[in-house]
């Protein structure tokens, strides 16, 4: 909160990153869709989606690509944690580092 464009990205992925690392089972379970006659799931992934749109925002992106984006950076997001969570990074490379690694794409954070 308080921040935009690629800041707003790096916050957003690092507390990700923090929550799913932390609660892996709440990070697997928020992968499938609400479920519709359940409100306070769909309560709860409504919240989770506006904060990702009001990250993105600040990109003046057209509605149709802000959709686009938020998924992309979602799958990304969550194909890097959980490997990462499950031990899955055998190659010897710091994995916060590899995470940090999209200053070339992403710039603003080192």
């Amino acid at each position: 909160m308080g921040r935009s464009g690629p800041d707003a990205v790096w916050a957003f992925s690092g507390g990700y990153r923090r929550w799913a690392l932390e609660h892996p089972g709440r990070n697997a379970a928020a992968v499938p869709a609400p479920v519709a006659d359940d409100e306070e799931d769909r309560g709860v992934s409504e919240e989770a989606l506006e904060v990702l749109l009001d990250v993105l925002a600040g990109f003046g992106l057209p509605d149709a690509r802000v959709v686009d984006a938020a998924r992309a950076l979602r799958s990304a997001l969550h194909g890097f944690v959980t490997p990462e969570g499950a031990d899955g990074s055998g190659i010897p490379r710091d994995v916060p580092r590899s995470f940090r690694h999209p200053d070339r794409w992403l710039p603003g954070r080192p």
